[in-house]
């Protein structure tokens, strides 16, 4: 679907180059929910822009659904494009339409024709029926982003390009248009490539995740995975922003023990593999924090733990464990 190859951007600057984006190569299967993750400042939204060239690339290849991207000439651009739509921050709505206008625009500049049909389509789809006639200034945060995905999907794209949609709305209307975006790439099929800072909205949203840093991308892969397997210090601490982290009073409490991370993949979620191990090896295994996380629909659990006991069967315990698929790691205190 989408396919990028070392791609780069380097802007000018009073002192000197700056590298927004460097080497990045990524792949987006037909129907993933892809979430690209970072700080600001880390080259998420530059290269999202990139993917519809509203941003041109430095070098590199880009490719949309077989067509490329980089290279293409303005012709065939406005062909790629008809593939795409995007999902602002701030909305950008025009404030002298209605809700109805707003939708049509995209289908004005494509020519389509029965606009009022698709507009119709639309506005059942993001819920806004009885909005069709108000200006933005009478809609609400959550009504405002609502208007922006039907008029984002008005030419019927295949791919939708999210650039922190959810970043100006409350807690609440949050969860309402991640609910929305799920549903229309459930429903409709459509690729979503979303940019967020919140960790909360890929767990929730994303099926495929890559984390950027300093414009590289310095983790990708599944979302049980980054969550699971995460190595890098920068996802790790994304992680922990929505995960279960122990209060620093019990770090200090009986620092003979071990204390380990534990962590395990939906397979594992209903296995007695603790319980087991510590049986098996006559260890003490206290849990002090930790649960079931929900991950888009896939359950993975992630446990705190303290050991107690003969040093080498708790070493043993914890081999035996990661033998069976759990990711132990130590917790220094």
């Amino acid at each position: 679907m989408i396919v990028i190859e070392k791609v780069n951007k380097v802007y000018p600057g009073q002192e000197g180059k700056v590298q927004a984006v460097e080497d990045v190569s990524l792949h987006v299967e037909q129907g993933d929910i892809f979430g690209i993750i970072g700080s600001s400042g880390a080259g998420k939204s530059t290269l999202l822009r990139m993917m519809n060239r509203l941003e041109e690339p430095t070098s590199g290849h880009i490719y949309l659904d077989g067509s490329e991207v980089t290279g293409a000439s303005e012709t065939e651009l406005r062909t790629i494009r008809k593939k795409t739509g995007m999902i602002f921050q701030h909305f950008h709505l025009l404030n002298m339409k209605t809700v109805a206008e707003n939708i049509a625009f995209p289908l004005e500049l494509s020519k389509v024709a029965n606009k009022e049909a698709r507009i119709d389509e639309l506005l059942k789809l993001v819920e806004l029926e009885d909005k069709r006639d108000s200006y933005p200034a009478q809609l609400s945060g959550g009504q405002k982003q609502r208007v922006g995905i039907a008029r984002a999907l008005a030419t019927n794209p295949s791919v939708l390009f999210s650039d922190e949609a959810t970043s100006a709305l409350d807690p609440k209307t949050t969860q309402s248009i991640l609910a929305l975006l799920k549903k229309i790439n459930r429903e409709l099929g459509v690729t979503i490539v979303m940019i967020t800072h919140q960790m909360e909205v890929i767990k929730q949203l994303a099926n495929k995740v890559a984390v950027m840093d300093q414009g590289r991308i310095i983790e990708e892969g599944s979302l049980e995975e980054i969550f699971v397997q995460s190595t890098h210090p920068v996802t790790q601490e994304f992680v922990r922003q929505v995960g279960h982290d122990l209060p620093d009073f019990l770090l200090k409490e009986n620092p003979k023990n071990l204390l380990m991370r534990i962590s395990y993949q939906s397979d594992r979620v209903g296995q007695p593999v603790l319980s087991e191990a510590i049986r098996k090896f006559d260890v003490n295994a206290n849990i002090l924090l930790g649960g079931i996380d929900n991950l888009n629909d896939q359950l993975i659990g992630n446990l705190i733990v303290e050991f107690s006991g003969e040093p080498g069967n708790i070493h043993k315990a914890i081999l035996y464990l990661e033998a069976r698929g759990i990711i132990c790691e130590r917790i220094e205190r």
